[in-house]
């Protein structure tokens, strides 16, 4: 294969699309600086806040890009989301690169026009996620190995693209496991491709898969050290038992790509894949209509099995949204591009008003924009409880880890809040020290659960603690609320025992059985004396 150094001309971006994506980070930047947080991001702060090279259910990339941007910007909505937001603008830079490349400005600026119509790359990628800094590294990936692929086979040059392409993967596994599916998708590409098959019988390759082993060392030892937790928790979440009907989880994946892509542009994007497969012409092409579908089909497929969270597929459609700019080239196609860019625009738009006010009419619990509004004023009748019981109440708690990071984010002082974990999946919170690992005989606890549904936690707590008593009921949000009302619970003078739980099937039960009281009698004495 000779080396193609024509393609799209030069290695300049065009103005307008430069002009595009940088107004569109712009609005990212402040939207997200107005919204308020998910569960799931201030979980990552959390994380931010407790560095290390893994964690229970994701690699490190989110935590370092939170705590780069609060060291920045603070710890506010902006300091959170600030370097996802720069790590989408870096991979949308590179992804309108590619497409000039395979193409001219007109398509470098149909990339960047889909790049900022499509909700998933640009409504999604504004939040603090996993996926933020995976899209980054994916770009990478596929802009160094598009270089190497340039190049001759077995030259120095093509050696260098390859060893960089090596380092970049590495990052894409630490950003998250998903990024196993990038070298599973340059594979099937050189395999399935005439062209490309010659580039499997030089070093590069392989090396690259070298470099990609030494990068991702501290992340394999973290690993090992914690019982291979994360190994664990990613083949028991994609293999585990099957779950309802499999045409019915089907229609539920597809109707979610297309509600996150948009429609229309979920079509194209769909078709421009499958045309360049059936033509099977340029093998770098070839790779990138490879690189969409070998994670689309990857999670279709999953998901007869299981139910797919819809942000899982999001790296099929970079490499789709360079193939769709660059193939929109007659008056009907580009039509047809126009109005699917119309309408994702106009969804884009729509998203951007419901992360600030919520205006759509989807539930709490499943609307992740939604579920973030309301924890401040959670938060601010807490810190009334916390002052009115000073020292009677040492440390704060919720049940899940997204109350508790949520409590932890909005408190004031941000002390750090225990997640109980009853009758709730693992996770990050089960590797930290607990309740009864850091608390002393005699300190009291505030605890916040939903009102409705978890008040049996705190009378189940009750014998370990000598009072208990329920405080305020609050509701956020008047006839809508925005979360489920929450009561606070104040656990005064903690004896020193505490339950202990069985797992079964990835939830927390009680046991019936607690630990040895272990505390001295005069400790006790103190805790019924002090209590009023």
């Amino acid at each position: 294969m000779s080396p193609d150094r024509s393609g799209g001309g030069g290695r300049r971006i065009p103005r307008a699309a430069l002009v595009v994506v940088l107004v569109a980070a712009s609005i990212q930047l402040l939207v997200g600086a107005l919204g308020p947080l998910d569960g799931d991001e201030t979980l990552y702060w959390e994380w931010a806040r407790q560095l290390a090279w893994g964690y229970f259910d994701h690699p490190p990339g989110v935590a370092f890009l939170v705590r780069l941007g609060v060291e920045l910007f603070g710890v506010n909505a902006l300091g959170v989301r600030a370097m996802a937001v720069l790590a989408n603008l870096g991979g949308s830079l590179m992804l309108i690169a590619l497409a000039r490349r395979h193409g001219d400005d007109r398509a470098a600026l149909r990339a960047a026009l889909i790049v900022a119509c499509m909700p998933i790359l640009t409504n999604w990628l504004m939040l603090a996620t996993p996926d933020t800094a995976l899209f980054f590294a994916e770009m990478a990936v596929l802009l160094v190995v598009d270089n190497a692929l340039r190049e001759p086979p077995r030259s120095a040059t093509s050696l260098r693209w390859w060893l960089l392409a090596g380092v970049m993967l590495g990052i894409a596994a630490l950003a998250k496991e998903l990024a196993i599916l990038l070298p599973i998708s340059i594979v099937a590409a050189c395999l399935s491709h005439k062209q490309l098959r010659s580039r499997l019988r030089e070093p590069g390759p392989y090396l690259a898969c070298l470099v990609t082993a030494v990068v991702i060392v501290p992340l394999v030892l973290w690993n090992r050290d914690h019982d291979w937790v994360l190994l664990r928790f990613i083949s028991e979440r994609g293999l585990g038992p099957e779950q309802g009907g499999a045409a019915g989880r089907e229609l539920e994946f597809l109707a979610g790509q297309a509600g996150l892509v948009s429609p229309l542009l979920f079509l194209l994007l769909g078709v421009a894949v499958f045309r360049t497969l059936r033509d099977h012409l340029d093998p770098r092409r070839h790779l990138l209509a490879v690189s969409a579908l070998v994670p689309f089909a990857w999670f279709a497929v999953a998901a007869l099995r299981h139910p797919m969270e819809i942000n899982w597929v999001m790296m099929a459609y970079p490499p789709a949204a360079i193939l769709l700019a660059t193939s929109a080239e007659s008056q009907r196609s580009r039509r047809w591009l126009t109005v699917a860019l119309t309408l994702g625009g106009a969804m884009v738009l729509l998203l951007y008003l419901h992360t600030a006010v919520p205006v759509l009419p989807f539930p709490p619990m499943s609307d992740p924009i939604r579920r973030g509004h309301g924890w401040a004023e959670v938060a601010e009748r807490v810190d009334v409880t916390r002052a009115s019981v000073g020292r009677r109440a040492t440390w704060i708690a919720g049940n899940r880890f997204q109350d508790a990071s949520q409590l932890a984010f909005h408190l004031t002082g941000h002390p750090f809040v225990f997640s109980l974990n009853i009758r709730s999946r693992a996770n990050q919170y089960d590797l930290w020290p607990g309740f009864s690992q850091q608390a002393r005989p005699g300190d009291g606890l505030i605890l916040v659960l939903d009102d409705s549904t978890e008040a049996s936690i705190a009378h189940g707590l009750a014998p370990y603690f000598s009072r208990i008593s329920a405080g305020e009921r609050i509701v956020v949000g008047g006839d809508r609320p925005s979360l489920v009302p929450k009561r606070i619970w104040i656990l005064e003078c903690w004896q020193g025992r505490w339950p202990t739980f069985s797992r079964r099937g990835g939830q927390i039960f009680a046991a019936a059985t607690a630990t040895e009281d272990t505390t001295p009698l005069s400790a006790r004495i103190q805790c019924e004396t002090a209590t009023p």
